[in-house]
């Protein structure tokens, strides 16, 4: 029987291109990533680098918070998951959960540490002034510009003094910036898609 719409292709044809101007890069499969996005080149790049995954397989979770543990675990993505002996240095960090080694791995290289009850709280939101002090001690502490907060940012006054030179040292790196509203929000939790910016910002 023949079928008059069909193409027949002979071993010596060239197939038509239909796939051009495709990149190397990965498709995004997350809905909430749309192009006009502000922040679809930061989640593009720690998605292709491995960095951070999406809240499931089509959302990346731009709004929602990033917890203790998922910013260790970030962290450790980066460095390459290197090998790490579990020595219980906090009570609520037992073995064999998924973020164990994270956080093992960043209190053992100094990146982060406990509250006084000798617990890490891992499900709890990260603050943004405790990612400028994460990464600034990751940078090794290096001195950098004092800037004049004040003028910068209408809420320079709610950062934490122990948060004062590593987020002055963020800001004046370019690792962390402020809001439009000319707010720096140190105490607010930091999004996913703010922390996808931060970690394309370090690793630039």
């Amino acid at each position: 029987m023949a079928y008059p719409n069909l193409i027949a292709f002979s071993a010596n044809d060239t197939l038509p291109q239909y796939r051009t101007g495709v990149t190397k890069d990965k498709i995004l499969p997350y809905y909430d990533v749309a192009d006009s996005f502000w922040g679809i080149t930061h989640v593009r790049n720690v998605y292709d680098k491995g960095y951070m995954a999406g809240m499931s397989c089509v959302n990346f979770g731009i709004d929602g918070n990033v917890t203790r543990a998922q910013f260790a675990q970030i962290l450790y993505n980066i460095a390459g998951k290197p090998a790490v002996t579990y020595t219980g240095q906090f009570s609520d960090i037992p073995q064999g959960r998924w973020y164990t080694a994270a956080v093992s791995w960043a209190a053992e290289n100094g990146l982060v540490g406990g509250y006084p009850d000798g617990t890490f709280a891992p499900n709890a939101a990260i603050k943004r002034e405790d990612i400028a002090v994460i990464l600034f001690h990751r940078a090794g502490s290096p001195s950098a510009q004092v800037l004049d907060l004040d003028t910068r940012f209408s809420d320079s006054e709610q950062i934490n003094a122990y948060a004062q030179e590593a987020v002055n040292w963020a800001v004046a790196t370019g690792v962390i910036n402020g809001n439009a509203d000319g707010t720096l929000e140190p105490r607010g939790n930091a999004t996913r898609a703010q922390s996808a910016a931060i970690i394309t910002n370090i690793t630039a």
